[in-house]
């Protein structure tokens, strides 16, 4: 269930919680591109204690009964390493997405050719399946 809740506080802080203008330049602009990766990374990083009470209010536990009964050595384990993870990680995923994504667009202006600026659009789903593969590793290191 925790690897869920992290998955929807990755939505808001990749998508929900940047502005257009943000999304629309961090591929061009490399002050942009830490912008929204300080963004999503402080808020995957804030959300963690949030993700403790929900756990704990579907546990149906007593809050005195879920602390001694739930690993806090999570909770111990997310430091400000795990938010140097996160900004390092996400950081190199979307510059490496977007040069790739670029790339390919530059091709598909060059040749005309439609299968490049398909494959353009394809690197999204490539992005968030980095992203996903990343913010695994990051949880099995603090969860498991």
């Amino acid at each position: 269930m925790e690897f869920i809740l992290i998955l929807f506080f990755h939505f808001l802080g990749d998508y929900v919680f940047q502005p257009n203008w943000m999304d629309d330049n961090k591929s061009s602009n490399m002050i942009v591109l830490i912008l929204h990766t300080l963004i999503y990374s402080l808020t995957l990083y804030i959300m963690f204690p949030v993700l403790i009470l929900i756990v704990q209010m579907f546990s149906g536990l007593p809050m005195v009964e879920f602390l001694s009964s739930y690993d806090l050595t999570a909770m111990n384990n997310w430091d400000f390493d795990v938010f140097l993870y996160l900004f390092i990680g996400h950081s190199l995923i979307d510059i490496w997405t977007h040069k790739l994504s670029k790339h390919l667009d530059n091709r598909h202006i060059k040749t005309g050719d439609w299968k490049w600026r398909h494959l353009s659009r394809s690197v999204l789903g490539l992005d968030e399946l980095l992203h996903i593969i990343h913010l695994y590793l990051i949880y099995s290191i603090v969860f498991l």
